[in-house]
């Protein structure tokens, strides 16, 4: 009998909180979500931000409480990313608060992992998101948005030995002149500014230096960089001399540092590291 006292006592106390809640005029409904913006924050030759803003109203005479939410980021149709937020965070009586975060999109991970985005400069992204809301009375509501953005594919350019030619050759030395190409694969252009370099030949270092020179490169364009040089033969060993004379690809190794001004909005200017290595075939003019 005291058991059936305290269930139905419990029961009384709900159905006055209802009377109560609807004598006050509180009538609970769902709060109302806006996707204010979903942009990339912030470029770099490596990835990409992108920030959701969202504006959270309650329109209840009562506070509310977002319990947190998850998300899900598409690219070209693809899931790429998906994460979730557990922070709560309280909203007042007919109040708005925003919640804003961002999510980092590696570019060598999205070139390879999406099939769509090879050759692509640009890309659709969709970011959708599920917020998990404690209502009075109604309890555990999810209101999801959806909001489509566009984001440009950053590639790291390349710089690389492209020519060496002999120009000449004597007892005491030699004039060469090595090309020094760097590709743009970008859709966008690159201003180069300066590149320091040292090309190397089984260890020795054949020529060191700095352009002074600024260059423009093209969306999808290369720039080649002369570079002469003149090898003496006293300084570096005769062995120098047997390399050159010899009808072998000449092994080498390229170490340079590039000043690049990218000239799209959000990749700041940057100096990029490079090095490379190969073979090349000596030509003679």
């Amino acid at each position: 009998m005291k058991k059936l006292a305290v269930v139905a006592a419990v029961g009384a106390a709900l159905l006055l909180g209802c009377e109560t809640l609807g004598r006050l005029g509180l009538q609970i409904e769902r709060p109302d979500v806006t996707v204010e913006s979903v942009a990339p924050t912030r470029l770099s030759f490596s990835d990409a931000e992108i920030t959701t803003s969202l504006l959270v109203t309650n329109p209840n005479a009562a506070g509310i409480r977002l319990t947190g939410f998850s998300y899900v980021v598409d690219v070209e149709g693809v899931e790429f990313i998906s994460g979730e937020q557990t922070e709560g965070l309280d909203i007042a009586a007919f109040g708005q608060t925003s919640v804003e975060f961002p999510v980092v999109i590696g570019f060598p991970a999205l070139i390879d992992g999406v099939r769509a985005v090879r050759g692509r400069q640009e890309v659709e992204v969709v970011v959708s998101v599920e917020l998990h809301f404690d209502l009075p009375v109604l309890g555990a509501v999810e209101v999801p948005v959806r909001q489509a953005t566009t984001l440009p594919v950053v590639r790291p350019p390349r710089l690389r030995a492209a020519d060496l030619v002999l120009d000449s050759i004597t007892l005491s030395g030699a004039r060469l002149e090595l090309t020094v190409r760097f590709d743009n694969p970008n859709g966008f252009a690159v201003g180069l500014d300066s590149v320091a370099y040292a090309f190397s030949v089984r260890g020795q270092t054949w020529v060191a230096g700095q352009t002074q020179t600024p260059h423009v490169v093209p969306p999808g364009a290369a720039h080649d960089i002369a570079v002469p040089m003149t090898i003496s033969f006293t300084a570096l060993g005769r062995t120098v001399r047997d390399i050159l004379l010899d009808d072998e690809p000449i092994a080498y190794e390229l170490v340079a540092r590039a000043d690049l001004r990218p000239l799209i909005d959000l990749l700041p200017p940057v100096v990029l590291p490079f090095e490379s290595e190969g073979r090349l075939e000596l030509r003679r003019r």
